[in-house]
Protein backbone atom coordinates (compact mmCIF):
# COMPACT_ATOMS: atom_id res chain seq x y z
CA UNK A 1 0.00 0.00 0.00
CA UNK A 2 1.33 3.38 -0.72
CA UNK A 3 -0.27 6.51 1.84
CA UNK A 4 -0.16 9.66 0.64
CA UNK A 5 -1.20 12.23 3.93
CA UNK A 6 -2.95 15.23 2.25
CA UNK A 7 -2.05 18.76 4.01
CA UNK A 8 -4.92 20.58 5.11
CA UNK A 9 -4.58 24.05 4.41
CA UNK A 10 -7.55 25.39 6.65
CA UNK A 11 -10.06 22.99 4.68
CA UNK A 12 -8.70 22.69 1.49
CA UNK A 13 -5.73 20.62 0.03
CA UNK A 14 -2.28 22.12 -0.28
CA UNK A 15 -1.02 22.35 -3.68
CA UNK A 16 2.01 20.45 -2.31
CA UNK A 17 -0.23 17.11 -1.40
CA UNK A 18 -1.55 17.29 -4.97
CA UNK A 19 1.96 16.64 -6.10
CA UNK A 20 2.07 14.01 -3.55
CA UNK A 21 -0.74 12.38 -4.87
CA UNK A 22 0.05 11.86 -8.40
CA UNK A 23 3.41 10.05 -6.89
CA UNK A 24 1.64 8.35 -5.34
CA UNK A 25 -0.73 7.01 -8.11
CA UNK A 26 2.63 6.58 -10.25
CA UNK A 27 4.03 4.54 -7.71
CA UNK A 28 1.14 2.41 -6.72
CA UNK A 29 0.78 1.56 -10.34
CA UNK A 30 4.19 0.67 -10.61
CA UNK A 31 4.28 -1.37 -7.66
CA UNK A 32 0.66 -3.28 -8.03
CA UNK A 33 -0.50 -1.92 -5.25
CA UNK A 34 -3.44 0.19 -4.01
CA UNK A 35 -3.57 4.12 -3.17
CA UNK A 36 -4.57 5.46 0.21
CA UNK A 37 -5.01 8.45 1.38
CA UNK A 38 -5.35 10.23 4.95
CA UNK A 39 -6.45 13.37 5.74
CA UNK A 40 -6.28 15.01 9.21
CA UNK A 41 -7.09 18.28 11.48
CA UNK A 42 -9.55 20.89 11.04
CA UNK A 43 -12.35 21.27 8.76
CA UNK A 44 -11.68 17.64 7.88
CA UNK A 45 -15.51 17.34 6.36
CA UNK A 46 -14.54 20.02 3.36
CA UNK A 47 -11.52 17.96 2.79
CA UNK A 48 -13.31 14.48 2.13
CA UNK A 49 -15.55 16.28 -0.28
CA UNK A 50 -11.83 17.14 -2.59
CA UNK A 51 -10.57 13.91 -1.89
CA UNK A 52 -13.00 12.17 -3.77
CA UNK A 53 -11.52 13.14 -7.16
CA UNK A 54 -8.60 11.14 -6.49
CA UNK A 55 -8.62 7.58 -7.58
CA UNK A 56 -7.62 5.42 -3.82
CA UNK A 57 -8.40 2.56 -2.83
CA UNK A 58 -9.13 3.72 0.81
CA UNK A 59 -9.54 7.72 2.11
CA UNK A 60 -9.01 7.67 6.10
CA UNK A 61 -10.39 10.86 7.83
CA UNK A 62 -9.32 11.99 11.47
CA UNK A 63 -11.24 15.18 13.10
CA UNK A 64 -8.60 16.87 15.53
Amino acid sequence: MVLVVLENQRGKIHPFSLEAVAAGQRFANELNCDLSILCLGEKVDELKSQAKKFQSEQTYFSKK
